[in-house]
């Protein structure tokens, strides 16, 4: 009778993956789950709502804006932070990110992937991604603007009595 019972849970958690009813198989998994006591039948209804939950996202996702996008994928991830589909879905997540421009996010979701998982050996691409080294050199080339930008004006004088930053030509901070 048990062996009946489960291929008939089984094929009712079939029909409605060929529907793609990715809710529904997550609901009726769940309800097998809290009936059953084997432990592999256990893990693999939870393998099972983890797939769909992944699937739903996927599927609901296509239409939605970028940064939505990626908000559910990293959310699938934390839910799921100690498996491999959470671990892929954070790294779809940063992929993402880069691919869109959002390099900022991208650089803040690699660094915690880092931390996440740190013996995941693409740990070194999330570092070095080139969406992250392209942020960085922004960064630096703003910071060298912003440096010339305060010599500017305290050479012409905008910035009135203040003090000349420290990056100011010798000339231009011995006349204070």
């Amino acid at each position: 009778y048990e062996d009946i019972k489960i291929k008939s849970e089984d094929l009712v958690l079939d029909i409605y993956n060929i529907k793609k009813d990715y809710v529904t198989i997550q609901s009726t998994a769940k309800d097998v789950l809290k009936r059953t006591t084997n432990s592999v039948r256990q893990q693999n209804l939870k393998k099972i709502i983890e797939e769909a939950h992944y699937s739903q996202i996927q599927k609901e996702s296509k239409d939605l804006p970028i940064l939505k996008q990626i908000d559910l994928l990293i959310s699938f991830a934390k839910s799921h932070d100690d498996t491999k589909l959470g671990q892929e879905a954070y790294w779809q997540g940063i992929s993402i990110a880069y691919a869109k421009g959002y390099d900022v996010q991208g650089a803040n979701l690699s660094l915690a992937y880092i931390k996440q998982y740190p013996d995941d050996k693409r740990k070194l691409l999330a570092a070095m991604h080139p969406g992250r080294k392209k942020l960085c050199g922004e960064i630096k080339e703003g910071a060298k603007q912003r440096h010339g930008l305060e010599v500017f004006f305290f050479a012409t004088g905008i910035v009135g009595d203040a003090a000349p930053p420290p990056n100011a030509p010798t000339h231009l901070r011995d006349t204070q």
